[in-house]
């Protein structure tokens, strides 16, 4: 009798933990997605309050758990150096696999990364690919930027038609810059009047503070609008399709993506070796690295590289390697890191043959006439 009490003791505790997980398993995704949210609300706090490090650190955790709004901040954060060391690469591959999970503005990104060459070399061809999915997908800035390269033949063929098309369904969209762009490609393009525009408005998530073509497509503040927060799923294309998508380039068109390891920290017994101001703007330019003002380290850098301090020639060479402060530019990356290799430095020659691998035959032909004509020939 015993034995069969406790079995019954026992039969109701496992029940009990059966109706428990259940329970938890019925409401925990909405408790997973309130907690998102609310730490997604935390970092937007901490970016508000200048904490950018705190804002970074709690986007680049919910990036790692699927949140695609919190990619493309930590992105942006990337991109911009904010509460992060700046890495152009970085902020693409979170750029990008946002919009390959169906973030409209992140495509948008995506594109003008592709076009600057940030993070890549400069591919015209792969801008208009992205612009022309985010134009599909409803964006209208993606619109304005698809109609400027068809306007001028980049990377896709020179169609003013079809740019001043974009640029008329841009401004039914309400999007006020491209409202001035219908006049101006009406005139070249066609003489049929355009259509009557809506009234000027700003579309969900897609506000010009958020979004400015004088941004050069970086927001000012990366929070993503709520109709843009919507995980893996593209927003409304209205009429679809509108563009015609460019074919994806083949693979071997691409650049070869190589592991740059870190720059090389400076040494002071070096710096102390040179002449006083180089010794100094090199040491200053390290500060201003390390603060992640790479900016200022690349301008405080150059006057001694373009004197012939190996050891600055070496650190321009890096900049233009990873696109810190400049985009990706492997031929002025040759550049410098010869000019440094021919002067003994260790590190310039190690980055020199790294570099020299990627560069195709004709690269490496103007990358050469650059190290002949010495640290001031400009580039053609």
């Amino acid at each position: 009798m015993t034995h069969r009490v406790s079995l019954s003791l026992r039969s109701i505790r496992v029940v009990a933990a059966l109706i428990t997980v259940s329970l938890l398993a019925a409401c925990g995704p909405s408790t997973v997605m309130a907690d998102k949210s609310r730490r997604f609300d935390q970092a937007t706090a901490a970016y508000d309050a200048g904490d950018f490090e705190t804002a970074f650190r709690i986007w680049r955790t919910l990036a790692d758990e699927n949140d695609l709004a919190a990619m493309r901040n930590a992105g942006h954060m990337l991109r911009k150096g904010l509460g992060v060391e700046r890495d152009f690469e970085r902020a693409l591959d979170y750029y990008t696999e946002a919009a390959r999970k169906g973030l409209v503005l992140a495509m948008a990104n995506v594109a003008e990364m592709h076009f600057n060459g940030e993070g890549t070399l400069k591919d015209p061809e792969e801008a208009a690919r992205w612009y022309a999915l985010a134009a599909n997908g409803g964006l209208s800035i993606a619109m304005v930027k698809l109609a400027e390269l068809y306007e001028q033949g980049l990377g896709v063929p020179k169609d003013p038609e079809r740019a001043r098309a974009l640029y008329e369904r841009a401004a039914r969209n309400g999007f006020v810059p491209a409202q001035g762009k219908v006049g101006q490609s009406a005139g070249s393009a066609s003489t049929a009047p355009a259509p009557a525009l809506a009234k000027p408005a700003v579309a969900a998530g897609e506000s010009i503070s958020a979004l400015s073509l004088q941004s050069g497509m970086v927001i000012g503040k990366p929070v993503v609008e709520a109709g843009d927060r919507k995980r893996g799923k593209r927003e409304p294309a209205g009429e679809t399709p509108m563009v015609d998508v460019p074919p994806k380039p083949k693979a071997a068109a691409k650049p070869r993506r190589v592991n740059v390891p870190p720059m090389e920290p400076l040494n002071p017994a070096a710096a102390a070796t040179l002449a006083p101001q180089d010794g100094h703007l090199l040491q200053a330019g390290w500060t201003a690295y390390q603060a992640g003002q790479q900016s200022d380290a690349l301008r405080l850098w150059r006057g001694p590289a373009v004197k012939g301090v190996a050891e600055a020639q070496y650190r321009v060479g890096y900049m233009y390697e990873r696109g810190q402060a400049t985009g990706t530019d492997l031929i002025e990356a040759f550049r410098w890191y010869k000019l440094g290799a021919g002067q003994q430095n260790a590190a310039a020659s190690a980055a020199l043959e790294r570099v020299s691998a990627q560069l195709s035959p004709a690269e490496r032909a103007i990358a050469e006439s650059l190290v002949a004509g010495g640290a001031q020939t400009p580039k053609p």
